[in-house]
């Protein structure tokens, strides 16, 4: 679902070859190379470093053709590091910690690794042990032909961070369109970003018990919940900053609210968004078509109060 081809800031990048929906998997593969963020330093005859054997470590321990993928990979870097540092430092993806090693640890990937990056990316990456696979999924509706793109860096950081950050750990300058925004639109994103971040670090426990002191108090407007989610919801979306723990938070209020409200098609609807974001992020739904299926099966089903 995916092909190497020229881009237009230059090198390679990743196109889907087919339309994709939200969820939807693009790619799936096992890594070329897993290795520990932290890499002990092999000492040369002299005792001085050798990065070097790293490089002819490859050849006897991967093979021709996953060699030949590996040293295929860009390498921002150039000559202060190895060629095996260079692209390793350059392409890897987080894996976390692995059985038998408590320390983080890196994957490289012949495609997912190829993928270039944006503020504003239509996919995420993730990693799953079980299969000791990286899979790569649509964050948004991608059409045939259209670049796909991660980010880098964490979703939720300003500009200025962003740009930083990625300059310091890749060596180039952002040019994404998040990145290109001018004067009131781009402080407004930075402000959304942080209000984002901000939020989703925020205690967010008392989503139930918030829900239930609303339905019981029928002075309180209807949609003094749902209003405020579904601005959280239209910012994530706008910026596509899509922090996953405040999703699950933001969708979980609005099917509760809306089956409190017994609004049927809202309950679906948001249900349905929900299953197809958490499969981008998961490879699971989560639950949440089951609640699409039957939006009133559930305890919160006409708890609001009356006037």
């Amino acid at each position: 679902r995916v092909q190497a081809a020229g881009a237009h800031a230059g090198g390679l990048g990743m196109f889907a070859t087919a339309d994709l929906g939200v969820g939807d998997l693009i790619v799936c593969e096992r890594p070329i190379v897993v290795a520990p963020q932290l890499l002990p330093v092999p000492r040369g005859p002299d005792g001085k470093a050798a990065h070097d054997m790293y490089d002819m470590g490859m050849s006897y321990q991967l093979g021709p053709e996953r060699t030949d993928a590996y040293f295929a990979l860009s390498n921002c870097f150039g000559k202060p590091l190895s060629q095996f540092h260079g692209i390793l430092n350059t392409n890897s993806l987080p894996v976390g910690a692995l059985p038998g090693h408590d320390g983080a640890c890196l994957a490289v990937f012949k495609e997912i690794s190829r993928v270039n990056h944006s503020c504003r990316p239509n996919a995420v990456y993730s990693w799953h042990l079980t299969s000791f696979t990286g899979q790569l999924r649509a964050l948004r509706p991608i059409k045939s032909g259209e670049q796909v793109f991660v980010t880098y860096l964490g979703f939720d950081q300003p500009r200025a961070n962003r740009q930083q950050e990625v300059l310091e750990k890749y060596k180039f300058k952002c040019r994404c369109g998040a990145c290109t925004l001018s004067g009131t639109y781009a402080r407004f994103s930075d402000l959304r970003r942080t209000l984002i971040l901000a939020q989703a670090h925020a205690d967010l426990t008392r989503t139930d018990a918030d829900v239930l002191a609303w339905a019981a108090n029928p002075t309180l407007p209807d949609r003094m919940l749902v209003d405020a989610a579904e601005l959280w919801l239209s910012w994530m979306v706008g910026e596509r900053s899509m922090n996953d723990v405040l999703l699950r938070v933001i969708f979980s209020r609005l099917c509760k609210v809306y089956a409190a409200l017994e609004d049927e098609e809202a309950v679906r609807k948001y249900a349905k968004q929900a299953a197809a974001l958490e499969t981008a992020f998961t490879g699971g739904d989560g639950g949440w078509r089951a609640v699409a299926a039957a939006p009133r099966n559930n305890i919160w089903w006409g708890l609001r109060r009356k006037a």
